[in-house]
């Protein structure tokens, strides 16, 4: 309930943002009181109505027709030469989520789609479905890799990868991930602080901790910010240059920088302090 309250709470003031210019009154009589946060009083805000016509655009504009947007599922394979598309051809991609509300699957989805424009072999799976079939979802270094991507809730894992760690305490758990390449990438939301990516990031380390291979630092998404999609998609720039690093192939510099990251949204910032007429 809490983070839907947030989110209306969003929706709410950027509908207002955009058809109203907000000012603070000059008859303000603005006090603070503090306990825990600081808690202004007295303020008052001014209404008035944007022309029409000029209501602000939504921040996020859709990309021409016949270009990709930076980022975007399939965009980066445009960067694999010829060998390493032919390598990755022959490489397995196995993408296992977990997830409660349908956010992380939609970005393990994401992350799949970007192994088939690779031409890699994709699979995938919830996190618990992979533990029922270990002999097939989790290939060995030679093979390809695997992506765990999952959120957490109150530090526990979601409904469909609640078996996993039993999994890897068992000798077959043990066996099943030595000598695999992997990535993790959590999400969360920063507002539940003492059990923020608790889940996944007890992933990274028992799967390490098995003789697990990581190709890179665990990813993460806070979706208090709003950005997972943009966060995964740097992410994603990351772990394919890891995975051809991992094959001794050539990374090109493309993935190398942040030429391929989406761009950050541009805003226009005025600062009102309230008192002055305009």
């Amino acid at each position: 309930g809490r983070q839907l309250s947030l989110i209306e709470q969003r929706l709410a003031l950027a509908t207002l943002v955009r058809r109203f210019h907000m000012r603070v009154d000059a008859s303000s009589k603005i006090t603070t009181s503090s306990w825990l946060f600081v808690v202004p009083k007295g303020l008052q805000l001014r209404f008035s109505e944007r022309a029409a016509g000029t209501e602000m655009a939504a921040p996020f504009a859709a990309p021409p027709a016949n270009k990709p947007a930076p980022g975007a599922a399939g965009s980066l394979a445009q960067y694999l030469d010829a060998r390493a598309s032919a390598v990755l051809s022959q490489q397995k991609l196995v993408v296992m989520y977990g997830s409660n509300t349908g956010t992380t699957e939609d970005l393990a989805s994401r992350v799949a789609a970007n192994g088939r424009s690779c031409g890699m072999e994709v699979s995938l799976c919830t996190i618990d479905e992979a533990v029922q079939n270990a002999s097939e979802c989790f290939p060995k270094a030679d093979e390809g890799m695997v992506c765990l991507l999952s959120s957490t809730y109150n530090g526990r894992a979601p409904d469909n990868a609640e078996s996993f760690e039993s999994f890897l305490d068992t000798p077959e758990g043990a066996a099943a991930v030595a000598g695999v390449q992997f990535a993790v990438f959590g999400v969360g939301n920063s507002q539940w602080a003492a059990t923020y990516l608790d889940f996944p990031t007890r992933l990274q380390a028992a799967i390490t901790g098995a003789g697990g291979v990581p190709l890179l630092s665990m990813g993460e998404a806070d979706v208090d910010k709003g950005q997972e999609e943009w966060e995964l998609s740097m992410w994603e720039t990351k772990r394919l240059a890891a995975l051809l690093e991992a094959n001794n192939l050539t990374v090109p510099s493309e993935l190398s920088g942040s030429s391929s990251y989406p761009p950050m949204t541009e805003y226009e910032v005025f600062i009102v302090d309230g008192l002055s007429p305009q």
